[in-house]
């Protein structure tokens, strides 16, 4: 996020605002494959120009390229306009040459012609590639980079809980310490329902707008293999949802119990294992937890 968003018509007075890209003037394509006839169509170039119409907006265009294909001609005069507008909008997709009810598409990223284009990076859609759909398992093997952000060892396009936001968040660890051991024949023979009873996070919205954050709590385990199976890279355990205003600051709780620390094997057994175990609140490392002994098949008390 680089802050410009959200636009309101008061910024953009006396800017060039640059629409590049081949469906800044699609009407049917907007449609989809299943539609009724529609009472009037609506490109998102028509929009832009009703909705800054009467006003000090300079609203200019380039397609580039079409939806797919190798023709570059149009790069240079949408590369221009980028360059020299203050607000660029791509608008650019699939259409049904590409794909439809018949016509499953080759690969889940942009065409190429569209990707020469912009001027971003993208990660390759090469992940349907590298699973077979026959193999259902979700661990990394020889090979599959595994499945789900439990277990996935490539790099994501967007990670599991990623969202944008027109403000921005701090969170801040408030609990007595940022570490404890446990030994876990302790953990039997006290019978512990929960082991930490509660952690709480302060979270600050520190953007210039109100908004809402999503507080995920995520436990990483000892990245150690258990009769050759690889643990999860980490696992959510709690998520709070919470709105802010500007400046503002409350506070979220996060139980964690036992049961969060089980690694579950192949035949449905649950283990503790030694190690550390990390709390993560988001992509931030809040808290440890350090279990010392040998790994155990958990039996519970009646």
């Amino acid at each position: 996020m680089n802050n410009n968003l959200p636009l309101n018509l008061n910024q953009l007075t006396n800017k060039i605002i640059a629409l590049i890209g081949p469906s800044i003037n699609a009407t049917e394509l907007m449609q989809s494959s299943y539609h009724g006839p529609a009472l009037f169509l609506i490109s998102p170039l028509m929009a832009f120009n009703t909705i800054t119409s009467n006003k000090s907006i300079n609203i200019q265009y380039a397609f580039g390229c079409q939806i797919s294909g190798t023709n570059k001609t149009g790069f240079p005069e949408a590369i221009e306009l980028a360059r020299k507008a203050d607000f660029v909008f791509y608008i650019g997709g699939l259409d049904q040459s590409i794909e439809r009810e018949d016509l499953d598409r080759t690969s889940i990223t942009l065409p190429d012609i569209q990707l020469a284009l912009l001027p971003i990076t993208f990660y390759p859609g090469s992940y349907v590639n590298e699973v077979s759909m026959l193999d259902m398992r979700m661990r990394p093997s020889d090979m599959s980079p595994g499945r789900t952000y439990k277990f996935y060892t490539g790099q994501p396009v967007f990670e599991f809980g990623y969202g944008l936001s027109y403000t921005t968040f701090s969170y801040h660890w408030y609990n007595d310490s940022n570490t404890i051991s446990y030994s876990i024949e302790s953990l039997f023979y006290n019978k512990y329902d929960v082991l930490i009873e509660l952690f709480r996070v302060n979270v600050t919205n520190t953007g210039s707008m109100n908004g809402d954050d999503i507080v995920l709590a995520y436990i990483k385990p000892p990245q150690i293999l258990d009769d050759g199976e690889t643990p999860p890279i980490k696992q959510l355990f709690g998520f709070e949802r919470i709105n802010l205003n500007v400046g503002e600051t409350k506070q979220v709780f996060f139980p964690l119990n036992i049961e969060t620390l089980f690694r579950i094997d192949r035949y449905g057994s649950k283990w503790i294992h030694p190690g550390e175990y990390d709390i993560l609140i988001g992509n931030q490392h809040m808290f440890t937890i350090k279990l010392n002994g040998y790994s155990t098949l958990w039996i519970p008390f009646k």
